[in-house]
């Protein structure tokens, strides 16, 4: 096939998908630069983050490898992103809450007075406020570790990545009932510790003799979720094509899955978590394909379509989860005075299960202050997120170069944290 047909035929497979919605996991971020600068890298990644990111962006060195630094051996990257209820999730587990508010419940009935309500008025706050914060909104988790050798060329190039990543989304079921209860109690032990001037007195909290009923057992806030436990062995393969008097990059990585699906629940007064991994592996082929485009020194433009092959799996519950073509689309700029980049999920992706659908929009940045250090910062919105979903998440990282590469990040916002750490070595 011709190499103008067959870039005809890729536009044409790119095209075909932008008015439609993909139910497919997230885009993903897969290391610390990127998650620095906001999560963008379709047009500003290195031969350190390309296979993830955008294979054609390989062979788009303005040197030979014979000559520059333009290859890395990455050992390892890792990224971890986690919405703020499954961190508190660990903390309700840690802090023990549940059983705090059964002891303080046990010391108001032993001996009952203002200061024994203001034991239970303060342990069912403290559980209520955990509560109420893990059911706003969806929840999701997405933790990544990777090895990389990227050959970074001038006008061709390649690079090998094995890499497992586990992603998941769930959320917080049959909570009405316990805040409603916490509610109670707070609002009982204010009417006794104020004595009648405040709260309300709730009477089908109490036993006859005045003694509290313990209904903590009645609790039943669960977290619910499924997800994906995917490993990828790819090589990306890149090379530079004059179309129409343009050098254009083409990338390809064909790559071996190893797939596993697994449930999850988590007991939300408790925070005990329970999971469960589908015995059988299943065992899938794909592509990821891309483009890249140097308009001049200064800017650069890329695009890339993830997963070319449609897959679809099944957990041991029965949960349907898809994974399936993501496009996106960057931008990059490099100035004396820093480099600049953007990137935008040019299609709707529908959660894995549960939750807040994504299409992200990621802006970030890189200022080099020495030879050896530079440091980075970025911001990503989910546009079509729900709840704190769509609120906007700020990052900022640092890079150190003493002959091997030290790469640190950390991302948070009102909805989720993040970070990410790379050991690797630039030739």
């Amino acid at each position: 096939m011709r190499v103008g047909n067959l870039t005809a035929l890729l536009c044409a497979l790119f095209f075909c998908l932008l008015n439609k919605t993909a139910n497919a996991v997230p885009f993903g971020t897969f290391d610390p630069r990127s998650l620095a600068m906001g999560g963008a890298g379709v047009a500003s990644g290195s031969s350190a983050n390309a296979a993830y990111y955008n294979p054609a962006l390989l062979s788009m060195y303005k040197t030979r490898k014979e000559i520059g630094r333009n290859s890395s051996f990455v050992l390892p990257t890792i990224t971890a992103r986690a919405s703020e209820a499954v961190v508190d999730n660990i903390d309700i587990e840690d802090e023990n809450l549940e059983q705090d508010l059964v002891n303080a419940i046990t010391a108001f009935n032993q001996n009952t007075n203002s200061q024994t309500a203001q034991g239970v008025l303060s342990a069912a706050t403290d559980l209520y406020s955990r509560l109420d914060q893990l059911v706003d909104g969806p929840v999701h988790s997405d933790g990544n570790v990777g090895i990389i050798l990227g050959i970074g060329h001038k006008q061709e190039g390649g690079s090998i990545i094995i890499n497992r990543r586990g992603v998941g989304t769930g959320a917080i079921e049959n909570f009405t009932n316990d805040i409603a209860l916490l509610e109670d109690y707070v609002e009982a032990m204010q009417f006794i510790e104020s004595g009648g001037t405040a709260g309300e007195l709730h009477p089908e909290l109490f036993n006859p003799d005045g003694t509290l009923i313990d209904q903590t057992g009645n609790l039943a806030s669960m977290g619910n979720g499924a997800g994906l436990d995917i490993t990828e062995i790819g090589m990306a393969i890149s090379k530079e094509f004059q179309i129409l008097g343009r050098g254009i990059a083409i990338g390809i990585t064909p790559k071996i899955l190893r797939v596993i699906t697994y449930d999850f629940s988590a007991d939300a007064a408790t925070g005990e978590t329970n999971s469960a991994k589908d015995e059988n592996e299943d065992w899938d082929v794909n592509i990821d394909i891309g483009f890249a485009h140097q308009f001049n020194a200064q800017w650069r433009t890329g695009l890339v379509l993830k997963n070319v092959r449609s897959l679809s799996y099944t957990t041991s519950l029965g949960t349907e989860i898809g994974l399936k073509p993501q496009v996106r689309a960057g931008i990059a700029y490099d100035s004396p005075w820093g480099f600049y980049a953007a990137d935008v999920d040019v299609i709707e992706n529908d959660p894995v299960t549960y939750g807040s659908p994504s299409q992200m929009l990621s802006l970030g940045s890189e200022w080099k202050l020495k030879q050896w250090f530079k440091l980075r910062a970025g911001i990503t919105r989910n546009m079509k997120g729900i709840g704190n979903n769509s609120d906007p998440v700020f990052s900022a990282g640092l890079r150190w170069d003493f002959g091997g590469i030290f790469d640190l990040s950390y991302a948070q916002g009102a909805s989720e944290v993040a970070f990410g750490l790379q050991l690797g070595y630039r030739f």
